[in-house]
C-alpha cells in the first residue's frame, strides 16, 4: 500500500486519493518525499491524526444542533400567533352573525350576502306578524318562525364557510 503525504498538513493519505482527507487540498505526487510505501498505516492512525476534522465537526454539531437552535421554535411561535388571530377573527364573525343576522357577512366584507340575510330575516319576521294579525293562526306563525330560525342558522354557516374561503 502506497501513502501520499500532504505537503500542507502532513497527513498521510492512501495513494488512490487525489485530495487530502484532512485539509481537502490537492495532493501532489511529483515529490518522491511525499510518495512512500508504508505497511503500518491503519485507519485508526488516520482517525487519531484527524483532530482538526473532529474539532470542526464538534463545532458544527454545537452550532447547528436542532434541539438548541431557535429557528424551529420561532417558526412554530409565529404560526401559532397567526392561527390564533385567524381563529379569533372567525369567532368574531360568527358572533356577529349570531347577534344580528347578516352582520357576520358585513364583517367579512361580503355586503351582498349580508344585506340578503339581514333584510330577508326582517321580511320574514314582519310577514309572520302580519299573517298572525290577519289570520290569527298559530301554525302559520310557527312555520314562519321556523323558517326564520333556519335562515338564521344558514347565515351562521355561510359566515363561517365564507370566512374560510376569504382567509
Amino acid at each position: 500500500m502506497f501513502v501520499v503525504k500532504c505537503i500542507y498538513c502532513n497527513f498521510e493519505n492512501p495513494d488512490e486519493y487525489t485530495y487530502c482527507i484532512h485539509c481537502s487540498k490537492r495532493l501532489e505526487f511529483s515529490n518522491a518525499d511525499n510518495f512512500k510505501f508504508n505497511h503500518s498505516i491503519t485507519q485508526e492512525d488516520n482517525l487519531s491524526n484527524n483532530t482538526l476534522k473532529q474539532l470542526y465537526h464538534k463545532f458544527l454539531e454545537e452550532k447547528y444542533n436542532t434541539s438548541n437552535n431557535n429557528y424551529f421554535k420561532n417558526i412554530n411561535s409565529n404560526s401559532i400567533n397567526q392561527n390564533k388571530d385567524y381563529n379569533e377573527r372567525k369567532v368574531i364573525a360568527i358572533l356577529f352573525s349570531s347577534f344580528i343576522c347578516g352582520m357576520g357577512c358585513f364583517y367579512i366584507k361580503d355586503i351582498k350576502k349580508g344585506c340578503l340575510f339581514f333584510f330577508g330575516e326582517i321580511f320574514l319576521f314582519i310577514f309572520a306578524f302580519l299573517l298572525y294579525a290577519l289570520l290569527k293562526q298559530q301554525t302559520i306563525v310557527l312555520i314562519m318562525f321556523t323558517t326564520c330560525i333556519i335562515l338564521y342558522l344558514i347565515n351562521i354557516l355561510v359566515t363561517a364557510t365564507e370566512f374560510d374561503k376569504r382567509e
